[in-house]
């Protein structure tokens, strides 16, 4: 396992000041509706029809994805959705809901297909691979893999601890899980474990590199690992102020993302993070809540519990673009496909879509 230090983190890299020569990008409001929710969860659906707002009543809130209006309202659990996962081609909505349960929608109409029960009182993720029609939860030890009619193609074996999060693989049908004690690869085909990866620690958050060299982890302990796939691998980043929840690559995968503080860190993966300095964005006051790269290029928008987002041009010397302040902490931020606009819902329970120009 190789190491960074906080210093190298927070002190080492002598970043450029990020207000110094701001550019002419700005923020272009285009539509804000309320759901009189806390917002968990929001997502573009993958055909751009649709955005869906899920709150922590137990509701979720679709809208149009181009005027911004809403479209429908489903009663998917009663006690909070946990998250909302589109399929691949944006014909079917799931949710996992703190009541146990996963509610399986179609879109068109957004009738309810099926309630499927994930092996626990909590259901803490499911995810649409985004290859095949088929969707995998985690709820508790338990670890399922459902058809797009919500037939159980497979219950894998319980895991030592509660698995706390999910990602499939950018290349195959192959997904990992995260629990204490590491991470497991696995095949949609069977459900022996393809692979383990030992570390004796709480991870909070996966997020695969498109090119699949890496499995990023952030996680409770103030760290941020590099599993690197093919070897088993590993490199810990620490020194973190906080916790690290937040973690987006940019899509030709040279850059990681992750929060756990105020400060933006930006690592440069290529071709190893391993003895680089990473970037330092400094703009925020209070902790960070979401990033997002949007799906190709080097923007970065960053989201606080403030309520501030910024956006950023990595590609640039002078990274810092533009700010803008909302009334409520930033729970998300997800980009269009057209890499020009974003959505953004805050825990007032508004949903606010831009344009960048």
């Amino acid at each position: 396992m190789a190491n960074l230090s906080a210093a190298d983190i927070l002190g080492a890299a002598k970043s450029k000041s990020a207000f110094s020569k701001p550019k002419a990008m700005k923020f272009n409001p285009l539509r804000e509706e309320n759901i009189n929710d806390h917002i968990i969860s929001l997502k573009y659906s993958p055909d751009q029809k649709w955005i869906a707002a899920a709150g922590i009543s137990g509701k979720i809130h679709v809208f149009d994805a181009v005027s911004g209006r809403p479209a429908h309202s489903l009663n998917a659990h009663t006690f909070g959705v946990r998250m909302i996962s589109w399929s691949r081609g944006g014909e079917f909505l799931t949710s996992a809901g703190q009541d146990g349960k996963i509610r399986l929608f179609e879109t068109n109409g957004f009738s309810e297909i099926e309630t499927l029960f994930a092996g626990s009182d909590w259901v803490e993720c499911v995810r649409w691979s985004p290859h095949s029609d088929i969707f995998a939860s985690a709820a508790g030890k338990k670890i399922r893999l459902w058809t797009a009619n919500g037939e159980l193609i497979h219950d894998y074996p319980d895991q030592l601890s509660t698995v706390v999060d999910l990602a499939w693989s950018p290349a195959s049908d192959e997904f990992a899980t995260a629990c204490y004690g590491g991470l497991t690869r696995w095949r949609a085909e069977t459900t022996v474990p393809l692979h383990k990866y030992q570390w004796k620690g709480s991870t909070l958050v996966i997020a695969w590199s498109p090119n699949g060299k890496y499995i990023a982890t952030g996680d409770q302990d103030s760290t941020v690992h590099f599993w690197i796939v093919k070897s088993g691998k590993d490199l810990q980043m620490y020194g973190y102020p906080t916790k690290v929840k937040e973690l987006s690559w940019d899509s030709s995968s040279r850059f990681l993302a992750t929060g756990g503080g105020g400060a933006v860190t930006v690592w440069n993966c290529e071709p190893s993070p391993q003895g680089t300095l990473p970037m330092q964005l400094n703009g925020h006051q209070n902790y960070l809540s979401s990033l997002a790269f949007q799906p190709r290029g080097l923007l970065l928008l960053s989201g606080d519990l403030d309520g501030k987002i910024s956006l950023w041009d990595i590609g640039r010397e002078s990274q810092f673009q533009c700010s803008a302040n909302l009334p409520g902490e930033i729970t998300n931020i997800v980009w269009a496909n057209d890499n020009t606009r974003f959505a953004v819902s805050d825990g007032d329970g508004t949903v606010r879509i831009y344009s960048i120009e």
